[in-house]
């Protein structure tokens, strides 16, 4: 209330201030900016139009009303606001991308890329309308010239990591089915044999993957368990580029855990950085382990390097694990290779997950290769061998080796 008590006796006593030449237009900008950033639109509102009383040409304040508009849905306001701003000075760079948007967004292709390539004549190294310039790109024209922004702007985050999602497209549907074989060197044991099968369903704003697995155990060349489980994982994804991952499932013990939950909030913490932060619970047939977890993720161009730990708790002690993976994609998100290494037992290890409660406290070391790349139009096949050497007793190892073997189809 005394904010706006400020401003209004600024606007009512407007005149005699002017000729006094007492009014800082650029601090009243600076507050206007303030309270907007602070979404009080109100005030924002009122600062702004006292400014541009005070000063019509001071076009700071007109794109700043704009914006204002645009917060209210008044988009026809916005899009004037904007075009009078570039008409009085072709050079206001901050105004091109959102009169762009805004012909968009109201059905205008044609006008909304001329205004891009206007900005781009203008400011040909503006990372935004390059990136905008994209959107009216289809197929082939449309990698090469993300490939040419890549090389061009090679150390600029925003750039590389806006590149990186948009291979990524918001609509795909796969059915997928998957096979592990792990193997040990320890006389008797194994082998293991992992399949699964799953549907893929992807949509802007969320991703849903059921899943049934089914699990046998072999050891002295007999079977010595087989169990199914039910699964699903969710991503829910957040206006702001954070997203939730959510995972339930419900097992046959004791090849599977009764029931297993996991939860991670990943935060885009800057252009091209993500955090990672969440929780692990499984309930087995001896005990209930559960897991803090703490991931930090970088992509810059087309690799993808990701560090994630775990603690995983029992009474009074916790365990460490740690996983550290590498990426190089090539033409999209369903082409890559990759590499991991990692320490401890973790709690997401679909391997190993039944006897997490045994092995949490015992040392383990792996590292392991992957890749993945289409076949044609609708395969994609993937790859994948993990070595382990694994404290299977108190100062007692072995080596395991895990090949793991899918297969998608994209509808």
């Amino acid at each position: 209330m005394k904010n706006r008590i400020g401003i209004l006796t600024l606007f009512f006593c407007f005149n005699h201030l002017v000729s006094a030449q007492q009014i800082d237009t650029d601090s009243l900008l600076v507050a206007a900016y303030g309270y907007y950033r602070a979404q009080n639109f109100e005030l924002a509102q009122e600062a702004t139009e006292l400014g541009i009383r005070l000063s019509p040409d001071y076009l700071d304040f007109q794109l700043l009303l704009g914006r204002l508009a645009q917060k209210k849905g008044d988009s026809e306001k916005a899009q004037d606001l904007f075009a009078l701003v570039l008409e009085k000075d072709p050079r206001y760079e901050e105004a091109y991308l959102p009169l762009s948007r805004l012909y968009r967004a109201n059905g205008d292709q044609s006008q909304a890329k001329t205004i891009v390539n206007q900005g781009l004549a203008a400011f040909p190294n503006n990372i935004e309308l390059l990136l905008e310039k994209s959107k009216y790109l289809k197929g082939k024209s449309k990698r090469a010239y993300l490939k040419e922004l890549e090389a061009r702007f090679p150390n600029d985050s925003l750039l590389q990591a806006t590149i990186h999602k948009k291979r990524i497209p918001v609509t795909a549907d796969r059915l997928a089915t998957g096979y592990n074989y792990t193997a040990f060197d320890r006389e008797g044991a194994g082998p293991w044999h992992l399949a699964s099968l799953a549907y893929i369903l992807e949509r802007p704003g969320f991703a849903i993957i059921p899943r049934i697995n089914y699990n046998e155990r072999r050891a002295l060349g007999l079977s010595t368990g087989t169990g199914w489980q039910l699964e699903s994982d969710l991503y829910l994804n957040q206006v702001n580029g954070n997203y939730h991952f959510i995972k339930l499932a419900l097992g046959e013990t004791p090849i599977f855990p009764k029931f297993r939950a996991s939860y991670s909030h990943y935060f885009n913490i800057a252009s091209s950085w993500e955090l990672d932060l969440g929780a692990r619970y499984l309930n087995t047939a001896n005990k209930d382990p559960y897991a803090a977890v703490a991931g930090i993720g970088w992509y810059t161009g087309d690799h993808w390097i990701y560090l994630k730990g775990y603690a995983t708790f029992d009474e009074n002690y916790s365990y460490p694990s740690l996983n550290l993976s590498a990426r190089k994609y090539f033409k999209d998100r369903y082409q890559f290779l990759g590499i991991l290494i990692g320490y401890g037992n973790s709690p997401d290890d679909r391997v190993n997950l039944n006897r997490l409660d045994r092995f949490r406290a015992l040392d383990a070391y792996s590292a392991g290769l992957r890749g993945q790349s289409p076949i044609g139009r609708h395969l994609i096949l993937g790859v994948g061998f993990t070595y382990s050497y694994q404290e299977y007793i108190k100062d007692r190892f072995q080596n395991s080796f895990d090949t793991n073997l899918y297969l998608q189809y994209k509808f």
